[in-house]
Parts: structure tokens; sequence; C-alpha cells
């Protein structure tokens, strides 16, 4: 009983994280790809003048990041948990770090909270516990 009650809320985690990952995804490769398209980051209704506390002219290096790092990473770790493959677990966990980080450092560089910073915020946190919940889940 303890087992069938501890492998449906691995695999409510498992779909949890699974879709968490997608919408990471989906937001971090379109916006990447916005700000790699338009350094000036008027596409997505943003000037540069929100990079005054960072180190960048532009969107540009950012938004390299932003797809590469969370975007084409979440797709790939996507894949792994999909299959459950090796050690697919602690990637999950990895991801939420590298989008915590990726918060933080926006907060700190914007100088402001955004609604937006909370929700992703949650969704780091999510994933990086998932993670470790999912440690031993194989099916």
């Amino acid at each position: 009983m303890i087992n069938r009650i501890k492998i449906r809320y691995s695999r409510l985690i498992w779909i949890t994280a699974i879709i968490l990952l997608l919408l990471n995804r989906v937001s971090a490769l379109a916006a990447g790809y916005a700000f790699m398209a338009d350094p000036s980051g008027k596409t997505l209704g943003m000037t540069t003048a929100y990079l005054r506390h960072s180190p960048f002219n532009n969107f540009f290096i950012p938004g390299i990041t932003l797809f590469l790092i969370l975007g084409l990473m979440s797709v790939i770790i996507s894949v792994i948990a999909l299959s459950r493959g090796i050690l697919y677990h602690l990637l999950i966990s990895l991801e939420g770090a590298a989008l915590l980080v990726w918060i933080v450092a926006q907060i700190a560089f914007l100088g402001f909270l955004h609604p937006l910073h909370f929700v992703m915020g949650a969704v780091s946190i999510i994933l990086i516990l998932s993670g470790f919940f999912l440690k031993d889940f194989k099916k």
C-alpha cells in the first residue's frame, strides 16, 4: 500500500516536472530568440534602460543565455526526463537551479521585482525539489 502511494505521488511529481520544463522551455526559447533578433528589447516591450544596472548594453547576450541555458537545455532535459534516462532527476534539479540563478540575476540587474519573478521563482523551486523527490523513482 505504501509503495502504491509513493509511486502515485512520484508519477504526479514527474508529470508536474515535465509540464514545468515545457513551460520554461517555451518561454525561454521565445524570449531568448526575441532578444537575439531585436537586442533593443522593443519586440518584448522593453528598453535597454532596464539594463542600466547590468554589465550589458543590450539584450543580445542575455538572449543567447536565455535561449541556450534555459531554453535548449530544458528541451534536452525534458527528453531525458520523459525517458527517465540516467540522472534525469539531477538534471531536473539543475535546470531549476539555473532558472533560480537567472531570476535572482534579473532582479539584481533590473533593480525591481515583477510578478513574473515570483511565478518563475516558484517554478524553479518546484523543479529543484522535484528532482530530489524523484531520485528513487524508476517507473
